[in-house]
């Protein structure tokens, strides 16, 4: 009699909750798009799968020219670097030749680059060097005399330094085959960079003339760098010309996301619905345009999210029957659309279904 009381207080009572919290699903879609101005020729066609977008097609060019540095160096020598200030206090202007010697007073050589005339009363910058360079010889500032004047005009006409002299290493730079070939693929970039950004400038542009937001999409038709520099050319910098052409569309952006909504919905199955769609996400390859009949084929990429719908149920109760807690838990988890799920027995101890489907109970929540 006991057993039979709690047969049927299991039966009346007992009941399960399940919580379901959906998982959501990615959708990939692309479709191919043709694009159509006003100078385009309209062709029938029963056959043509791509949709139609009125637009905008233009070509738009690009040059310029970009310096780079020479990487190559070779080392050859050492030199002093300097400069000095000739000063005339005689009364007749004094001319020197280039290689004229000047002393420090600690009797070291230096010679000037350049033939000079220093006027009466007069100062002249000159550069100078050494012979043979040393790095003793780059001496702080001081005075030189001018070995090769008569004696009685030294005291006349000498020279200054203001600052000290440089010891420094020769080195020749020249260009290497692989600074040609990054002057190259930097120019390219910079190409593209540019282009983009006169691209959006047009975008702009067209934009406040129709009053609606645009896509822009562009082919390069080329791109060609060019220089007269050559490897292992003895040259500090040298120049990389760049010049290119590239085909735009512009069209109406709420034409593409109407489309790329279209397509999206019609991968859903029933009871699911979608929840996520950016329109910017949706990636625009030019693939071609027909110069015929002045059309632009434009691949679209899109992707969007779906997921269970409030009241649709992904369960079918009936096979959760009489099921215990692990064997519930092990079919839950073998449903990819979801993503969790709570239990709740009643009375609590009783870790198993009801043999009555209408004791189950199924709600979808969201996160």
């Amino acid at each position: 009699m006991a057993v039979l009381v709690f047969l049927v207080f299991f039966l009346s009572f007992s009941s399960l909750k399940i919580n379901l919290i959906p998982e959501t699903e990615n959708l990939n879609d692309n479709t191919l798009i043709k694009v159509v101005t006003a100078e385009s020729e309209r062709q029938a066609s029963f056959i043509d799968p791509r949709e139609e977008i009125n637009g905008v097609i233009e070509e738009l060019e690009l040059n310029f020219e970009k310096e780079f540095s020479s990487s190559g160096e070779e080392y050859v020598g050492e030199e002093i670097v300097g400069r000095v200030k000739l000063i005339n206090e005689y009364s007749r202007a004094q001319p020197l030749v280039r290689e004229t010697r000047l002393h420090s007073p600690e009797g070291k050589e230096f010679k000037i680059k350049e033939a000079v005339n220093i006027p009466s009363g007069g100062e002249v910058w000159v550069d100078i060097y050494a012979e043979n360079p040393t790095r003793d010889l780059a001496i702080e500032s001081t005075t030189f005399t001018i070995p090769g004047l008569w004696a009685g005009l030294q005291e006349s006409i000498y020279a200054e330094s203001e600052e000290a002299f440089n010891y420094k290493q020769k080195k020749k730079k020249y260009i290497r085959t692989s600074d040609i070939a990054k002057a190259k693929n930097e120019s390219e970039s910079e190409y593209n960079l540019k282009l983009e950004q006169k691209i959006e400038q047009r975008k702009n542009e067209l934009e406040n003339r129709v009053g609606k937001e645009m896509a822009a999409v562009y082919l390069n038709d080329y791109i060609k760098t060019s220089t007269e520099a050559e490897s292992d050319e003895e040259l500090e910098s040298f120049k990389m010309s760049v010049e290119g052409s590239a085909r735009v569309a512009f069209f109406n952006k709420e034409d593409l996301k109407k489309i790329a909504l279209g397509k999206l919905n019609l991968l859903i199955p029933d009871g699911k619905e979608l929840i996520n769609f950016n329109e910017d996400d949706i990636k625009l390859i030019f693939q071609s345009y027909n110069s015929d009949s002045k059309t632009a084929q434009i691949k679209a990429n899109f992707t969007g999210e779906m997921i269970l719908k409030n009241n649709e149920n992904p369960i079918n109760k009936e096979n959760l029957v009489d099921l215990k807690e692990p064997q519930i838990e092990a079919f839950l988890n073998s449903k990819e659309e979801i993503k969790d799920y709570e239990l709740i027995f009643k009375p609590g101890f009783i870790k198993k279904a009801p043999r009555l489907v209408d004791k189950i109970e199924i709600n979808v929540v969201k996160d």
